[in-house]
């Protein structure tokens, strides 16, 4: 079955068992309580002056809790479908290798001086990216376009865009969790 897991200006899809959504506010919870445990290890904790302060994550994260505590026995496993979705039902986000998460966090002062530098025409790369994909698409592209060239240039990955639209009434009608 099909699942809205819903952030604060997007939200994600993923598939899981029926009997998740059946007593997904317990599952929720659970996920919850393991995410925020500071005895526990995981790759979604941020740190301040060395310190785990708080979690950055997605659905990915529910997703691997419920694989490896919940279904880790089952045969059927929970997976992400759809990331980024907007309210209209917009799939427009950057896509790349997972590995290079830490390395963009130390950079994104970086992204952001070279999306305000101006060009020769006067506008900021930032302006230019709105203007050739609207307001909504693009910072994925402008995102992806600075790892490219500044964080997998000498790698044979590259990061991609994701852009497409998702059927509205099928997003509406899903059951939803809101992290």
């Amino acid at each position: 079955m099909r699942l809205l897991v819903e952030f604060g200006i997007d939200a994600d899809i993923i598939e899981c068992p029926d009997f998740i959504i059946s007593d997904l506010e317990v599952y929720q919870d659970r996920f919850t309580q393991w995410l925020y445990d500071k005895n526990n290890e995981h790759s979604y904790w941020t740190y301040k002056d060395g310190e785990k302060y708080g979690c950055n994550y997605r659905s990915e994260a529910f997703v691997e809790w419920l694989n490896t505590f919940v279904l880790d026995k089952n045969e059927e496993k929970a997976q992400v479908v759809e990331q980024s979705i907007d309210k209209d039902g917009v799939v427009c986000t950057g896509v790349y290798p997972k590995d290079i998460q830490p390395i963009i966090y130390k950079k994104i002062k970086h992204y952001r001086k070279w999306l305000e530098d101006k060009k020769s025409e006067g506008l900021s790369r930032e302006e230019m990216y709105q203007k050739k994909y609207g307001l909504r698409k693009y910072v994925a592209y402008a995102y992806t376009d600075w790892i490219n060239r500044f964080i997998l240039k000498d790698r044979n990955e590259k990061a991609y865009v994701v852009d497409k639209q998702i059927n509205i009434q099928e997003i509406q009608s899903m059951p939803k969790i809101f992290f």
